[in-house]
């Protein structure tokens, strides 16, 4: 099992740390970060998954993993703003062959590259 530290962002920083201070002093103060990490693993650990989260699906892999190749392969030694105009191509054919199977392209997760 791997444990992961949570990072915290440096609002979180800021607010735990004055709110530890001005509930704890000193002491609420040095142990308001590790307090924050804390509970903000828990919220981390007990995040459950929600019926209809099918963002494991093989075909949404597939197809992403394809539309990067293609990606990869376009724009490759491009500049980035042909690089960008190559990836909203592919994003709009992708929405386009949604569309034509029958599938909302606006509901249609975009696998974050999980494999």
């Amino acid at each position: 099992m791997c444990l992961r530290i949570p990072r915290l962002s440096s609002a979180v920083v800021v607010i735990a740390l004055l709110v530890g201070g001005k509930l704890g002093g000193i002491v609420g103060a040095l142990l308001a970060l590790p307090i924050a990490a804390a509970v903000r693993m828990l919220i981390e650990d007990l995040r459950v998954e929600l019926p209809g989260d099918d963002s494991d699906d093989r075909r949404l892999r597939a197809r992403d993993a394809q539309a990067e190749r293609l990606y990869a392969r376009e724009s490759a030694g491009a500049p980035p703003e042909v690089a960008a105009a190559v990836a909203i191509e592919i994003a709009h054919e992708i929405r386009k062959t949604d569309a034509a199977a029958g599938h909302n392209p606006v509901a249609t997760p975009i696998t974050a590259g999980k494999t």
